[in-house]
Parts: structure tokens; sequence; C-alpha cells
């Protein structure tokens, strides 16, 4: 009986095998439909890690700081790459190499399945190994600019003199000199500044790959006054009195400071520390005044400068106040067989603006106004306008800032304190 069932089983097997060969393919089809593969870049670069590599050598190459790849995967393993990139990486080992030169592959680690790697670039990796040398250099302190006119370069200093340089035997040996630059453009005092030194070969051009410890130091370049030179202040002299009722708000000279020379140092050093100019008169004054005024130099002294003239404002503004002024009350748009009354029948106005408009000014010049539009009989509180006022004076305050008005039936057919608009 068993003999009898091996040998139908026997009889059989292939088409159980084409059985089971279908069964696959069938799960495999519907795995494949409800999660397809799909071929695309991967969207994120990878940093390519150098391993193994010899503290004592160095690696020259331009090598490419990251790797681009192209992969196949299903949907759901994408996914897991789009939200995790510690899943990919990528890398060349160089432990145990030699001086030399060499090309290796792009090692490409995968932390999830299934994926494939369908494209590295680059896949390999050109480089040569050398030495890794050492040096010590005297840095060369180099000054870019000249100060201001008047002025000199005096002592330099630097917080590190000597530096070491590292990098590749064949870059290294193509040093010729360390360099820290400082700029002192139109500077007028000492100065101080961080800078970064960088290393030049024999033509003056720059070298990448060296490094520099340390890699940044202090450089300091005094500047003091050249002899026979002095920088002073500007002083606007003036002379008479402005307007009545007007004051004196700024004076400016355009430079402030200024230099001044002469053969004879002597001559600039009694200087004091200003120089004036000729007197700007400020008699009856009433506005800004610009002006180009000359400098009152002693006989040897000149001032260093293209232009002679020193330009000069003054402002000059009326000086303010405030008064207090009665002013009455007149009505507008009343309607016909009406008579108004307020109470007050007069307000105070609070006014501020330049002494002269206010000295001359009285109550005639200002028209407080109620407009009465539409009202009939009865009391109404209502708020006044000032209608006329003149330029230049600003309102502080009305007392009271609301009126009380009576409208009644004219018994004479006249309107009380009537303002007609068009006068």
């Amino acid at each position: 009986m068993i003999i009898e069932f091996f040998k139908l089983i026997w009889k059989n097997l292939g088409t159980l095998f084409l059985a089971l060969f279908l069964a696959v393919v069938v799960w495999v089809s519907a795995v494949v439909a409800s999660d397809p593969n799909q071929e695309k870049d991967y969207p994120y670069e990878i940093n390519l890690e150098i391993i193994g590599q010899d503290d004592r050598l160095v690696m020259v190459a331009d090598i490419p700081n990251n790797i681009f790849l192209k992969l196949i995967a299903p949907v759901s393993v994408w996914d897991e790459l789009s939200l995790n990139r510690k899943l990919v990486s990528a890398s060349i080992d160089i432990s145990g190499l030699d001086i030399g030169s060499y090309e290796l592959p792009v090692d490409v680690s995968l932390g999830i399945e299934p994926v494939r790697v369908v494209e590295i670039s680059p896949s390999l990796i050109k480089f040569t190994v050398e030495k890794l040398v050492k040096e010590e250099l005297a840095v060369i302190a180099m000054v870019a600019g000249e100060p201001a006119l008047g002025y000199q370069l005096d002592k330099l200093s630097l917080s590190e003199g000597l530096v070491q340089i590292s990098g590749a035997g064949s870059i290294i040996a193509q040093v010729r000199q360390v360099v820290a630059e400082i700029d002192v453009t139109d500077a007028r005092g000492n100065v101080s500044k961080s800078v970064e030194l960088i290393a030049l070969d024999n033509n003056g051009n720059l070298l990448e790959d060296v490094d520099i410890f340390p890699s940044v130091i202090l450089l300091e370049q005094e500047i003091t006054q050249a002899e026979g030179y002095k920088n002073v202040a500007v002083r606007v002299e003036t002379i008479g009195q402005q307007a009545s009722g007007y004051r004196v708000t700024s004076i400016s000279a355009f430079p402030q400071t200024v230099t001044v020379s002469s053969s004879d140092p002597n001559l600039v050093n009694q200087m004091p520390g200003f120089v004036r100019t000729q007197p700007i008169d400020l008699t009856n004054a009433d506005d800004d005044i610009e002006v180009n005024l000359v400098l009152e130099l002693p006989e040897g002294v000149v001032l260093e400068s293209e232009e002679q003239f020193i330009f000069v404002q003054v402002g000059i503004a009326p000086i303010e106040t405030s008064i207090s002024l009665n002013i009455p009350i007149e009505f507008t748009n009343l309607n016909s067989g009406l008579s108004a009354t307020s109470s007050p029948a007069e307000v105070d106005l609070l006014i501020s603006g330049p002494v002269p408009i206010l000295d001359e000014l009285s109550n005639e010049d200002i028209v407080i106004v109620v407009d009465l539009t539409d009202l009939g009989v009865g009391t109404h509180l209502l708020i006044p306008n000032i209608v006329t006022i003149p330029d230049s004076v600003l309102i502080d305050a009305i007392n009271p800032e609301t009126i009380e008005v009576e409208i009644n039936l004219s018994t004479n057919g006249s309107n009380l304190h009537s303002y007609n608009q068009n006068q």
C-alpha cells in the first residue's frame, strides 16, 4: 500500500512541482501588485566615509564629499529610506595602503531589504597616498592700503610669529610663505584685527590643501600722526543776533575735523585742538543759513584738502510759546425762523506757535462755529469747530469741549451770532 502511494507521488512529481511553481508565481505577483518596485534616484546626498586612514599618511586627490545613488526597491521600502537617512552609507577602505596611487570602488551599505543598487556616482575613487609632512614657518605680515592723510605706519605686532604647516609632501614642498594681511585704508588710529593665515607658492598663488596651526592670529598695526601734520576740529564763528522772536537751533560744519600741515612742525604743534572759520553774520536772520566759509589758519599752515572751504549750516527757528484766547461762538446752518443761544457764549482756546505770529494774533483772526444743520427747537449738546486759524499755530486745548445750544422760534426773524461761510 505504501509502495503504491510513493509510486503515485513519483508518477505525479512533475505536476506537483509545476503547481508549487505556479503558486509561488501567483504569490509574488500579488505582492508586487500591492507593493510595486520603483527605480529612482536616492533623494539625499551621501557623505563619503574614509575608513582606515593612517595618521602618518595623507590622501591627495579631488575626493568627492558626497555620493549619489540610483536604487530599485518597493514603495514601502522607499518610504523607509526617505524617513531614515541612516539606512544608507557609502565608504572606501584604505586600511593597509602604503604610498602610491590607487583606484578603489565605493562600498554602499543598505540597512533595509529588499533594495538593490542600480548606479553609484562616482563608483570609483582615484587618489594618491603620500607621506604627511609637518614644518614650521615664520609668518609674514603684509599691510594693504594707506592710512589717512597726515598719518603714518608705526610698529606692527603679531600674536604668533611662528606657525606649523602640514599636508602632503608634494604640496608642502611648494609652500614659500605663510601670510597675514591687514587693511589700514584711511585709518586715523591703531588697527587691530584677527586675520586668517594663507599659504602661498613662489608665484604668490594660494595653496588650498595646507593645514595651518594656528589658522588665525591677531595683527596690530600702530598708526601715528606724521610730523608736520595735525588733525583739528572746526569751530564755526558767528557774529550778530538773529531776528527778535527767533533762536539758533543748530550750528554744523562739514567736515567736522580737518588735517592741517606745515613745513615747520612747530607751527602745527603750537596750534590748539581746533581752528576757527571766518565769522558768519546772523544779524536779523529769520531762516536757516547755508554758506561756504574759509578757515582762519596761522601763516605757514595749510589745509590738506582739495576743497578749501568748509560747508556750514545754521538752523534758525521761531521761538514758540503758548497763549489763551477767549473766542465767541458763532452758528452756521441755522434754519430760517429760528434763533440760537449757547452756554457758554465763548470758549477758552489754548494755542501755541512762533512768538512773532502769536504777538500779532487777535480774537478776530480765529473763528469757532457750531453747525446747526437739521436741528430744530430744543436744547442740544454740540461740539464747536475751529474753521479759521493762522498757519503755524497749533491748537492745544479748547474749553469746554462741548457746549449747550438752545434753539427757539425767532421773534424778530434774525439769527443770533450767525456765521456766513462765504465771508
